[in-house]
C-alpha cells in the first residue's frame, strides 16, 4: 500500500527501461541489462521512503535491513528504494554508483564505466566506487509493456501514470517482491514501511513489499487495474481491468479479493479517505 501527505514535487519519475530482475551470481537477485549503458549515463532514478530513527531502529532486526541505504541526515538515517533500487548487488570495483536526492526523495543510478547488455548492475554500498570496502549482499523479473512514470496526485501523495493508453487485461507491471518472515511482523508494523507492504501470507502474517512501481499504486473503489500475487515466483502482476487512457491514474483496490476494511487503513493514519 501506500500514501504520502505530501505532494511529491518537481519533475516525474519514469519507470526504468532496459532493465530486469535475475538470479544472481553474486547473491541471490540482482539487476541486469536489456542493453548497453555508456560511463555517466542514468540507469534508473526510482522513489525513496525516508524513515527516521525509530523506523531505522525497528528495522535493524528485521530483514528490510540488508535492504535500506544509509542517509546523511539525523532526521531521516535510512532510506528504502523503489524500481530495482534495492535490488542492486555490492561490488567492488562497481560498474555503477548512486546518489540520493533527499529533496527530491529519490535515487539516481548511474553508469560508472562502460556496462554491456546483459552484465549485472552493482554498486558500492559505501557509495565511494573507489574505495576498497568488502563485499556486502542484498525468479525473474519485470515484463512491462507500458511506460510508467511517478508523479504527485493531489490529496494523495505519489501515483502511478502511463505515457501510452492501455488496453484492458492487459499486463502493466510485473515486479518482484520481498518477502518479510511473519516473526518480523510486528517490527515492520511499527514503521512508515507498513504502509507500502501487502500480505503475502496471512496466516503466517508474511508481509511483502512489491518492487518496481507496485507499493505505489493508489486505491480507487472504482479501480482500472488488479493485482494478482505469483507465490511460486514470488512477484505480484498488474492488468488493467479496463481501458485506461494515457496519462490517466493507474489505481488498484487495497481490498482485494479478501474484503479488507480498506476505510479502516486510512482512518488508523488519520489519512482523507479518496474513492
Amino acid at each position: 500500500m501506500l500514501l504520502f501527505k505530501h505532494l511529491f514535487r518537481r519533475d516525474r519519475i519514469e519507470k526504468a527501461a532496459g532493465l530486469y530482475a535475475g538470479e544472481s551470481l553474486i547473491h541471490g537477485r540482482g539487476v541486469f541489462t536489456t542493453r548497453s549503458f555508456k560511463p555517466g549515463e542514468v540507469i534508473e532514478r526510482a522513489p525513496l521512503v525516508l524513515l527516521n530513527t525509530n523506523d531505522s531502529e525497528f528495522l535493524a532486526d528485521s530483514s528490510l535491513y540488508h535492504y535500506y541505504f544509509m542517509v546523511e541526515n539525523p532526521k531521516t538515517p535510512v532510506a528504502f528504494g523503489f524500481g530495482f533500487s534495492s535490488l542492486y548487488n555490492h561490488a567492488f570495483p562497481s560498474n555503477a554508483r548512486y546518489l540520493i536526492d533527499l529533496d527530491r526523495e529519490l535515487i539516481i543510478i548511474t553508469a560508472h564505466r562502460p556496462i554491456r547488455a546483459g552484465e549485472e548492475v552493482t554498486i558500492n554500498y559505501h557509495g565511494d566506487p573507489e574505495d576498497g570496502s568488502p563485499v556486502s549482499f542484498t525468479n525473474p523479473g519485470n515484463s512491462m509493456n507500458a511506460q510508467l512514470y511517478i508523479k504527485g496526485v493531489k490529496g494523495k501523495g505519489r501515483g502511478v501514470f502511463s505515457t501510452v493508453p492501455i488496453a484492458k487485461n492487459a499486463l502493466i507491471e510485473t515486479c518482484p517482491l520481498i518477502v518479510l518472515p511473519g516473526d518480523e511482523y510486528a517490527l515492520v508494523s511499527s514503521t512508515r514501511m507498513v504502509d507500502y507492504t501487502f500480505f503475502f501470507d496471512r496466516e503466517k502474517e508474511e508481509l511483502a513489499i512489491v518492487l518496481g512501481f507496485g507499493s505505489l499504486y493508489n486505491h480507487s473503489l472504482s479501480p482500472n487495474a488488479s493485482h494478482e500475487v505469483d507465490l511460486e515466483k514470488k512477484v505480484m502482476h498488474f492488468r488493467a481491468t479496463r481501458d485506461i487512457k494515457a496519462g490517466e491514474e493507474i489505481c488498484i483496490s487495497y481490498a482485494g479479493d479478501a474484503g479488507d476494511d480498506t476505510l479502516k487503513w486510512f482512518t488508523d493514519r488519520d489519512l482523507k479517505y479518496q474513492a
